[in-house]
């Protein structure tokens, strides 16, 4: 494993609050598309959907199971003749109390687009406000995310920069203390140092997470090695032993 890539892994390993925001960054993002283009369809399909009369074709039930459905669907299949001479044919998922009113050969109005009689339907679609404001929440998500994983972003970009690139140099452990965080249970640690940079500047830093044996490793007064950004020396990123 490369030198630049080893801590940058360790890093990422520990990083919980990273792992979450970017869980809800990408979730929310899959989301918001998600919605979007449902919505935008569900627009289309009021502004050019019009009325035709089918004739129900069956009946049926979908059980709910531990492995398929989560709740129990009442479907009815139903047909009607297109503007351009073809059968469509749909099975749909209704309320139960319209189920029950239904049984084969009864005539029911369903809406459809002429561009696509494929597209069609009995129930009326969701509200057109459902749609921006289900669109809002998955946003509000992915913020949530960016604000929770931006830190750790930032981190990882400085490691991986500094460990390629970075100038290495000795540094003295000023402090070892809890960090208040835990991963998989265990209380974290972290480690303040000092060294002086190639202008001869002191500058500090803190050390990523330790577990607590790593952290046992170190007394105020010991050495280590540290590497720091050329160009911004304030930021550097604590290697230990190495």
């Amino acid at each position: 494993m490369s030198g630049a890539l080893r801590p940058l892994l360790e890093f990422l390993r520990r990083a919980v609050v990273l792992w979450v925001g970017t869980i809800f960054v990408v979730a929310g993002t899959a989301g918001a598309i998600t919605t979007f283009v449902d919505w935008r369809r569900s627009v289309a399909f009021e502004r050019e959907a019009v009325p035709t009369s089918a004739t129900v074709v069956a009946t049926s039930i979908e059980p709910a199971s531990r492995e398929g459905a989560p709740r129990t669907r009442y479907l009815v299949t139903y047909r009607f003749a297109a503007p351009d001479g073809r059968t469509i044919e749909r099975t749909e998922d209704v309320p139960v109390a319209q189920w029950e009113a239904l049984a084969a050969h009864d005539t029911l109005e369903v809406r459809y687009r002429p561009a696509d009689p494929d597209d069609a339907q009995l129930q009326p679609e969701q509200a057109t406000w459902v749609g921006p404001l289900l669109m809002g929440l998955t946003v509000l998500f992915v913020l949530v995310g960016v604000l929770l994983a931006r830190p750790g972003w930032r981190r990882a970009h400085l490691i991986w920069r500094v460990h390629r690139s970075g100038v290495l140099t000795e540094a003295v452990v000023t402090d070892i203390a809890p960090a208040g965080v835990t991963v998989n249970r265990v209380p974290q640690w972290h480690l303040c140092y000092e060294f002086r940079d190639r202008d001869g500047r002191m500058q500090t830093g803190t050390s990523d997470l330790l577990a607590p044996d790593e952290a046992a490793e170190w007394r105020r007064g010991d050495r280590g090695a540290v590497r720091y950004d050329r160009g911004r020396p304030r930021d550097s990123v604590w290697l230990g032993h190495r």
